[in-house]
């Protein structure tokens, strides 16, 4: 019968005896049968609902990188292309060259940065991540700055995954950003007054340029010479007094006080300042304005 006709094709297929015999049991009866054919043709349809959501995925993985706004590159390990998207091929001169090759010849045109492509390429192959910003010169005051990040694939050894990004205006951003502070620092530490910050304990954490020469010394003496507050302050206030307070009357927040220089040297000051926390809520700081009074004392 149809039992039967299975288990020779079982055994055509190689299975055992035994097994030949067990399925000829099961398919004795009709309800078996019908039972062995709905168990295949689950397992059947459960395979082929695996391999279309597999599909789909691959086929989602693929438009999201031919979607991405940056080229994306993926190379065996013999530098063939596995995949390239298309704004790869919009940046990098991809005619009668590989991918690869177009981006090693795109930097290699701008001088020192081929070595540094070099060695990114080097690393990834040992299995390394490799990360690294790469300069192109565009002319005598321009640039073009990109951000390659070459990291291998796990389980296939090899192959690299580049990604490359340009980071011209993040650089440009930066330099702004740079150039603004070191302005505002420039300022802050050659202004007409002077500025100073000390701990709870009257410790320096921050004196200018233009407060340091009127005590006659230099910022990196005070700061590094463990210096208080009370050591430039002539009459220091009592002991009902904070260390980082320069007033007789704590908690006064502004007023004249004398201080004190190298050799001797006074400045009749008026000194404003706050009390604030620090920005991780242990101890306290002072935010200090030091004026200096001599030129109103001579008129």
């Amino acid at each position: 019968g149809l039992g039967a006709m299975l288990a020779d094709a079982w055994l055509g297929f190689g299975a055992g005896v035994d097994a030949a015999r067990n399925l000829r049991v099961l398919t004795a009866g009709s309800g078996a049968l019908l039972f062995l054919f709905a168990v295949t043709v689950a397992a059947a349809r459960s395979i082929m609902a695996g391999a279309r959501r597999a599909e789909a995925a691959d086929q989602l993985l693929a438009e999201a990188f031919r979607s991405l706004p940056t080229p994306r590159l993926v190379v065996d390990d013999q530098g063939g292309v596995v995949y390239v998207n298309p704004f790869f091929r919009q940046i990098f001169d991809c005619k009668n060259r590989s991918p690869l090759e177009a981006l090693a010849a795109y930097f290699a045109a701008a001088g020192g940065s081929q070595q540094e492509f070099e060695r990114l390429q080097a690393t990834a192959r040992r299995g390394i991540v490799a990360r690294g910003e790469i300069e192109v010169p565009l002319g005598p005051a321009e640039s073009e700055w990109y951000e390659l990040v070459a990291c291998p694939i796990a389980g296939r050894p090899g192959h690299v995954m580049w990604r490359i990004e340009d980071v011209t205006a993040q650089r440009e951003l930066e330099q702004v950003i740079r150039q603004e502070h070191e302005t505002l620092f420039d300022f802050l530490e050659h202004a007409p007054v002077g500025f100073y910050s000390v701990n709870e304990d009257g410790r320096f954490l921050f004196v200018n340029q233009t407060l340091a020469d009127w005590l006659g010394f230099t910022p990196e003496e005070i700061l590094g010479g463990n210096f208080r507050l009370r050591d430039f302050v002539v009459a220091a206030p009592g002991r009902e007094a904070p260390p980082y307070d320069p007033f007789d009357n704590p908690g006064q927040g502004n007023g004249e006080v004398t201080l004190c220089g190298r050799e001797g040297r006074t400045l009749q000051a008026f000194v404003t300042q706050t009390v604030v926390a620090n920005t991780d809520g242990t101890g306290l700081r002072t935010r200090s304005v030091v004026r200096d009074l001599t030129p109103e004392r001579g008129w």
